[in-house]
């Protein structure tokens, strides 16, 4: 799958700490790192301090200078002509680019025409190819470092502009991007890139309140394709719908370039929306207003920029008519009308990079800067004023297609400032509703009502409507039957008969959770399309009022004190997600708390989607007939197994290709579904484990996942034969039949994806993408936390990492994922932020551009005045992610939780800071029983095991996993008969229910600090730059080769170097670990620095996992140093390298060795001349180090925990190769080069300090303070 750049800046902010120390930025272009300038740091730093109040400043609105080299080089002297970079076709009939190619070469003939450059003539020089992705871009990059192109102007779209924004960030080129609307483009703030088209961000506002000028109540439907630019362009459209209170009725996402819509189009049409917006590229937006208008479609239709281009209007027609976009340029009889907006855009990059070339001469570096000061600057497009980033701020005028002519669209209109947004994610239809009083004074002005014929459950939702209000505006708030017409109306369309509510609400199961909060001036509709629906709106609107619950416990809940109550709105919801169990809890939960806190954040479902394993339930529902056929069982080495076992139990499989069996289970499911017939879905999803029948007539029937699915099928339609509705079936892709299979599957069976236990070496896109193309309804199952993992510590799990969640839940709904479970436990120290945004990107995943916001209201409403250090605490459990020792993380947790202490004034902020200091106290009193031995490590445990049980009611911890069902599967301690779990407290000696009190809180803090000393870093890291080469050059003297193991298991990843292009020959055995060798082949790419596509120049899955060597060849077609991965399913690898070849293990702060630093190992390091300190990170305290005479500088086993390290360099003994011996795990070099080898002849060592021999400039860079 092609890279791409996915860069998210928070608000466009850079904000400022209180500590001033020197902050390094780095933006990451798919895996180049752009080492932005410490000035630039410096000059952030500054400009929030001049800020006064306002401690940051906004990216766009200040440029970044450039201040590296490049200006001081002279011009060449022998150049004939200038040669001018174009990414992109030179196809002058190219229906979509050919306008662009011929405005390019129509400005700089002229060019010439008026005297070139000094007499020299400019020539533009074009790179593409059918794949811009490979031969493509590796046409760029020659171009840049062979044809020596002063600049580029490219690509063509969002796109392909990444693709040329990561040949030039290296190169330091400048680019223009002619026609990229993607703000991401210029994210990475570097200097000498530009962009002339608006960006998405300035389209969208302006499209968004159109939309809102005309909305009514039929709604706004989206349709969006499935491609880059059209991704992005719809991410900014739905947050500026959002603005303006505007939410499509629904989305549907259109793969491109799909021609046949009809489905889709008849849906739109039936629900007769007041708008449809369209975002697709020229051809497929043309397709989509074709077909629509063809359907007869009368709505608005409203689009993107791409239905401005030439090619829109050829193939929409007079169907166009009416349609509404952004036009980006407006052509006339006297100005270009042969130019549409790409065409036009791109004579304007030309045109400026010409008069640049010409006030700059020929540097690179003078060329950016020349483009930098252009602005403001008239073009036949418009203005043209780069913001900070470098992207064209001209404000966006709509347009409409009238008779083949886009006309102006009569609006004065500006883009709204963002409204703050509430704490959960809404998609939001706005009408003129009247604003509505609920409590004045303390006073209820409105009563909540229900239907006559109301539901337990709908009864159940009011009643907890009316109690909430009352703890918030501390009046008394009755719930009576009635009518609907006046008060709070809880319930569903049916219940209220009598009103006219205008709402469309489908029959479809999987729309059953729809509802719509609407104010009127006598009361405020609460009605859904189901009763849960209902209970969804009773949850959103005390939301909306600003009622949270956290977490589960009483404690995590904040009711608002407001004695005046009013509200004004008309919303339409309906998730993104169907089903939503992430997180679900563990079956020894507390349930009646875990389903409290699911319901109160919005993440039960109306729709209900099973997918446990159930060939066990089906042998037990059935036990005569498998009893009398043996043959039902999977044949496995040549005996029916488990024949005969009727329990259940066990891995049991089916023959599935015995007809009778398939007959059976088709039956069952019938007599399931039509004994309950308001079930919505049954599973079908295998026993778990292995032992799959291996038959004749089952082998040829295909894969394990072909047999799963042919059963499935079966049972899918048989059960929608019953004309009871619309029935799923729900299985897994998960272990043997997690593979995609070779057959379709059913339309009603939904496959979740599982994320972990893959079994064929497959990633989870090649695994989504497979089982979609097979028609698959979508689902993922997750493991968010699973305690034999994570064991509750903080910084391990999925659910507590911002990062992961914010970017995997809206990646699985752009690829068709639309139900979710996931495994977790009772982690809430470790994970209650993440679990709590966990819900609210689920029901929007376009959330996830605001998880910032998410957080900010969690620390504000949870901590109050003692927000500032709960927020250090809680970006140390969910968002750092540097390297840290267990005493430095519960060191810092402590010290945040006692300057939270001080600040905390109310009693509810107590009681939850208590919760995490005893959160805080369990991990400090894991690490001490993990590093403990013998009878200590028993006394330690006990220790754990007392307090776990202590605090059990918080739900910090998983106290059953610890206490009883897990106890971390260490033989090596053990329950005493009269302390098991089941020995009631009083007869149990280690049980406790015994409350904290403050004083044994507040030493637990203390004593904390006192025990868990911060890490301090004494000396300056010193940092090194990735252009690497032997080290055989700098003359190292021979030394005993140290040792290291190239067999290891999961990703591991080797620097090796070639002098000249060609080959690496390796010997590989896969599958050294014989159970595990259903894990697929071993993956092996070689990767090269040169090759800008970051794709491998070399890639090999031939190696089967069976124990046996094979020869493998990888060719590189460049010299110079190259990253070799190696990849297996954990099942283990080995590699033979030649002799000869330089192979090198990095091991920096920032790119740790991982699994690269196998088992025990001696490997050397070089000290450069005039290094003062050689310091570091280490995370175990074993081995020693050695400086060149031998001599022990450091033993790490004198180290009283790990952390950093810093020894002073004897006279001497710089300039020279040191090593550490005898070691296991990381050693993190951060004052020298941070590679490591078996010998110097082996070692890759950066350029600089092989060409200088010492450090550059700063030889006491690295000294102590």
């Amino acid at each position: 799958m092609a890279n791409r750049l996915q860069s998210r800046l928070c608000n466009s902010t850079v904000f400022k700490r209180q500590s001033m120390r020197l902050i390094r930025i780095q933006w990451y272009l798919s895996g180049f790192a752009v080492l932005l300038i410490g000035t630039l740091a410096t000059f952030a730093m500054t400009k929030a301090q001049e800020a006064g109040d306002e401690p940051f400043y906004r990216l766009r609105d200040q440029q970044s200078e450039y201040l590296g080299p490049g200006r001081e080089v002279k011009p060449p002297s022998d150049v004939t002509e200038v040669l001018i970079g174009y990414f992109g076709p030179e196809d002058p009939k190219d229906p979509e680019t050919g306008g662009m190619w011929r405005a390019a070469t129509a400005v700089v003939d002229q060019a010439n025409r008026d005297g070139g450059y000094h007499g020299k003539p400019f020539r533009l020089v074009a790179a593409w190819a059918d794949n811009p992705w490979t031969a493509g871009v590796s046409l760029l990059v020659q171009q840049v470092y062979r044809d020596h192109v002063w600049a580029i102007i490219g690509g063509i779209d969002g796109e392909t502009t990444h693709l040329a924004e990561q040949v030039v960030a290296k190169a330091r080129l400048p680019l223009i991007s002619p026609v990229a609307t993607d703000k991401t483009s210029n994210l990475a703030n570097v200097p000498w890139i530009f962009s002339v088209a608006p960006g998405d961000h300035l389209l969208a506002p302006p499209l968004a309140i159109e939309i809102a000028r005309h909305a009514d109540r039929g709604g706004l439907i989206v349709l969006s394709a499935d491609d880059h630019d059209s991704r992005r362009l719809a991410i900014e459209v739905l947050a500026a719908l959002r603005d303006q209170e505007i939410a499509p009725r629904y989305r549907y996402v259109v793969r491109r370039g799909e021609q046949d819509h009809g489905e889709l189009v008849e849906r739109v049409t039936a629900a007769d929306p007041d708008s449809v917006l369209v975002i697709a590229d020229a051809q497929d937006s043309a397709t989509l207003v074709r077909s629509l208008r063809t359907a007869g479609c009368t709505s608005r239709i409203y689009g993107g920029p791409a239905m401005g281009r030439h090619s829109f209007i050829d193939q929409a027609g007079r169907d166009a008519d009416g349609v509404i976009f952004p036009q980006l340029f407006m052509p006339s009889a006297d100005r270009h009308p042969d130019f549409d907006y790409a065409a036009a855009h791109t004579h304007d990059a030309v045109q400026m990079l010409i008069d640049a070339i010409r006030e700059a001469g020929l540097n690179r570096a003078a060329i950016g800067d020349a483009l930098r000061e252009m602005s403001p600057i008239q073009g036949i497009t418009g203005e043209i004023r780069w913001d900070g980033l470098g992207s064209n701020t001209r404000p966006v005028q709509l347009a409409v297609w009238r008779d083949g002519k886009p006309i102006s669209l009569d609006t004065t209109s500006k883009p709204q400032s963002a409204r703050s947004l509430p704490a959960v994610a809404h998609h939001l239809v706005r009408t003129a509703s009247p604003a509505v009083a609920l409590a004045r004074d303390g006073q209820a002005l409105q009563p909540v009502v229900v239907g006559t014929d109301a539901s337990e459950p709908v009864r159940q939702a009011a009643t907890d409507l009316a109690e909430l209000l009352g703890r918030i505006s501390g009046a008394s708030f009755e719930v009576i039957q009635g009518d609907g017409r006046k008060g709070l109306a809880v319930g569903i369309a049916a219940d209220f008969p009598d009103l006219t509510l205008d709402l469309d609400f489908s029959s479809d199961p999987l729309e059953r959770q729809r509802y719509r909060l609407r104010s009127h001036h006598d009361g405020v509709w609460l009605i859904g399309a189901s009763e849960r629906a209902a209970e969804y709106a009773v949850w959103d609107l005390l939301h909306r009022l600003g009622y949270r619950l956290f977490f589960p416990t009483d404690t995590w809940e904040v009711v608002p004190q407001q004695s005046d109550l009013q509200v004004a709105l008309d919303v339409l919801e309906q998730p993104d997600f169907i089903t939503r169990q992430a997180p679900r809890g563990a079956p020894w939960s507390d349930r009646a708390l875990w389903n409290r806190w699911r319901t109160r954040n919005r993440m039960t479902s109306a729709f209900s989607l099973s997918t446990g394993h159930a060939y066990g339930g089906i042998i037990r529902a059935n036990a005569e007939a498998f009893r009398n056929n043996p043959d039902f069982y999977a044949l496995v080495d040549g005996e029916r197994r488990m024949a005969g076992r009727v329990d259940g139990g066990g891995d049991i499989k089916f023959c599935i290709s015995h007809p009778g069996l398939r007959q059976l289970v088709v039956q069952h499911a019938i007599r399931l579904v039509t004994a309950n017939p308001q079930q919505d879905s049954i599973s079908m999803d295998p026993s778990d484990g292995g032992h799959w029948c291996q038959c004749d007539a089952c082998d040829r029937m295909g894969s394990v996942s072909d047999q799963a699915v042919t059963l499935a099928n079966d049972v899918a339609e048989a059960i929608n034969g019953l004309e009871l509705g619309p029935k799923y079936v729900g299985i897994y892709a998960y272990n043997q039949h997690s593979p995609p299979p070779s057959i379709p599957v059913h339309p009603n069976v939904v496959v979740s994806v599982a994320t972990s236990f893959i079994r064929g070496g497959y990633t989870i896109e090649q695994l989504i993408e497979g089982w979609a193309d097979q028609g698959a309804v979508l689902g993922v199952r997750e493991y968010h936390d699973v305690f034999p993992w994570s064991h509750d510590m903080p910084r391990r799990a999925r659910g507590g990492d911002l990062a992961y969640l914010s970017r995997t839940i809206p990646h699985f709904f752009e690829h068709g994922a639309r139900y979710m479970n996931s495994e977790n436990s009772d982690s809430w120290g470790a994970n209650g932020l993440g679990y709590w945004l966990s819900p609210i990107l689920l029901w929007d995943v376009n959330a996830a551009d605001r998880v910032e916001h998410y957080v900010e209201d969690f620390l504000e409403l949870a901590f109050e005045s003692a927000k500032p250090p709960m927020a250090d605490f809680y970006h140390l459990l969910n968002q750092d992610r540097s390297t840290r020792t267990p005493e430095d993380v519960v060191g810092r947790m402590y010290r945040s939780l006692s300057d939270a202490r001080e600040l905390a004034s109310s009693p509810q902020v107590h009681a939850r800071l208590d919760d995490l200091v005893l959160y805080t106290r369990y991990v400090e009193c894991y690490h001490d029983y993990r590093a403990a031995k013998g009878e200590a490590r028993q006394a330690a445990f006990e220790t754990l095991w007392r307090l776990v049980y202590r605090m059990r009611d918080r739900m910090m911890v998983s106290t059953v996993a610890i206490c009883d069902r897990d106890r971390f599967r260490d033989r090596s301690v053990s329950v005493p008969d009269a302390a098991a779990w089941n020995v009631p407290e009083g007869e149990n000696p280690w049980k406790s229910s015994q409350p904290f009190d403050r004083t044994e809180l507040e030493r637990m803090v203390r004593e904390g600090m006192d025990a868990n000393p911060i890490m301090q870093m004494d000396f300056q890291p010193v940092e090194f730059s990735d252009r690497l080469a032997p080290a055989s050059r700098l003359d190292l003297p021979v030394v005993p080769r140290g040792t290291l193991s190239l067999r290891g298991r999961g990703t591991r990843r080797y620097l090796v170097w070639l002098q000249q292009p060609g080959s690496i020959e390796l010997r590989v055995t896969g599958g050294l670990i014989a159970h595990y060798r259903d894990r697929g082949n071993v993956k092996l790419r070689l990767y090269s620095p040169a090759e800008a596509t970051l794709e491998p120049v070399a890639q090999d899955e031939s190696v089967p996992p069976d124990g046996q060597q094979y020869s493998v060849s990888l060719r590189s077609p460049y010299d110079g140093w190259h990253t070799l991965e190696v990849s297996d399913g954990s099942d283990m690898t080995e590699l033979v390298l030649p002799e000869d070849m330089p192979l090198t293990v990095r091991s920096s702060i920032d790119d740790p060795p991982g699994n690269a630093l196998a088992g025990r190992w001696t490997l050397y390091f070089y000290v450069p001349r005039g290094t003062r300190i050689v310091g570091g990170f280490t995370d175990q305290t074993n081995g020693r180090m050695r400086a060149a005479d031998d001599s022990v500088v450091l033993d790490f086993a004198a180290m009283e925990r790990p952390g950093y390290f810093h020894v002073p360099v004897p006279d001497g003994q710089d300039g020279r190769l040191w090593k550490i011996e005898q070691a296991t795990g990381q050693r993190l070099l951060m004052t020298v080069p941070p590679y490591l080898a078996r010998n110097g002849q082996q070692l890759l060592l950066p350029q600089e300090v092989i060409e200088a021999g010492v450090l550059p400039r700063f030889p006491s860079r690295n000294a102590k303070p």
